[in-house]
């Protein structure tokens, strides 16, 4: 991966919204109430 968050290729959906969350940008470390699992 890139570590910058342009790739995507590390994302994860948000909860409650459009859009993702980039592991290497946001986290890694994620409130379990933002992540769509």
């Amino acid at each position: 991966g890139c570590g910058l968050g342009a790739c995507l290729g590390c994302v994860l959906p948000k909860r409650g919204e459009d859009g993702y969350l980039r592991v290497c940008y946001d986290g890694p470390v994620f409130d379990a109430e933002k992540v769509a699992v």
